[in-house]
């Protein structure tokens, strides 16, 4: 019999989780800077939402990669695609960038016929322009149909970290626009940039602000409503608003973060019982990284959460 685990044994960031058709799903994200063993994305099943399995492949890459992040599953036109932001080398790209030369970064989309895979590359290349360090792409459908990848631009590049969107083809198989700007980290109060590049060996002029892991709801009120994450000495989510119900904007931001206590990467999930759940990793390193449900109410303007307890699936 499998060795069944509790989701506080297991090692997971950016956690995607996916109601199957008997039971849910937890996508694992790994970076070989932790265990360099990974070899692509790994999934978890459970029937009740609180046993889970061991992971199984769900994605095999033939090309070394060292990092498989912020791993998102979306079903799309009778399939399923997986988004994965993938970091590697590109012989030949002439790209310089402060992770090294010929170093690229961004999302590839894969594809299955089941959500729990296997997935194979659907996409050449990631979805963002080559010479851009890009991270955490996104599906967003627009009230017309058109679909959207929406990402964030690294701040190890453009120090002050952007969200940015790009059409895609129907088939998402490219891009058919070029990538426009929602709206900069230092756009929100909140977001103090206390996460210095210096810190890590990179030496910029200023202090960076990090955008990570974005994730689209509308509250009650109809908004367009936008999870996202920053660095400010430590791992915190908060929440823009687009009043207007459009991607476009214009995008207003919290004065407060919902969640300071070192976690992020953040995606909504209602569970059994019909209780929403915004899960997240905390804490943000250390190889302490596991999957938080915390239980929120969608109002009318955004949502609230109730961090005095921990949410369940079932």
């Amino acid at each position: 019999m499998q060795n069944m685990r509790l989701l506080e044994d297991i090692f997971v960031r950016d956690p995607y989780f996916v109601r199957a058709e008997k039971g849910w799903l937890l996508f694992l994200s790994h970076d070989k800077a932790a265990d360099d063993s990974y070899e692509g994305v790994d999934v978890c099943f459970s029937a009740d939402g609180v046993l889970w399995s061991e992971p199984q492949p769900a994605l095999r890459q033939p090309v070394q990669n060292r990092t498989y992040w912020a791993t998102e599953i979306h079903p799309w036109q009778g399939a399923w695609y997986m988004f994965v932001t993938l970091t590697g080398v590109m012989p030949g790209c002439g790209i310089d960038t402060p992770l090294g030369h010929e170093m690229i970064r961004g999302t590839w989309i894969f594809r299955s016929e089941k959500p729990e895979g296997p997935y194979k590359a659907w996409t050449e290349g990631p979805i963002q322009p080559m010479e851009h360090l890009t991270l955490d792409g996104t599906l967003y459908a627009s009230p017309e149909g058109k679909p959207y990848m929406v990402y964030c631009h690294e701040w190890l590049q453009v120090k002050d970290g952007t969200v940015e969107a790009v059409e895609m083809s129907a088939d998402l198989k490219q891009a058919v626009s070029e990538p426009f700007v929602l709206f900069n980290a230092s756009d929100a109060p909140w977001s103090t940039g206390m996460y210095v590049a210096e810190a890590l060996g990179i030496r910029f002029d200023c202090t960076c602000r990090v955008t990570d892991g974005c994730f689209f709801f509308r509250d009650k009120s109809g908004a367009l409503c936008m999870l996202w994450s920053t660095g400010n000495g430590r791992y915190e989510t908060g929440i823009a608003r687009s009043p207007s119900g459009r991607l476009e904007g214009p995008w207003e931001h919290e004065v407060e973060p919902i969640f300071t206590a070192d976690g992020g990467h953040p995606m909504l999930v209602r569970s059994d019982n019909g209780e929403w759940l915004m899960a997240l990793h905390a804490p943000n390193g250390g190889g302490l990284e596991r999957a938080h449900l915390i239980p929120v109410t969608i109002t009318e303007h955004g949502l609230t959460a109730d961090l005095t307890r921990e949410g369940s699936l079932r």
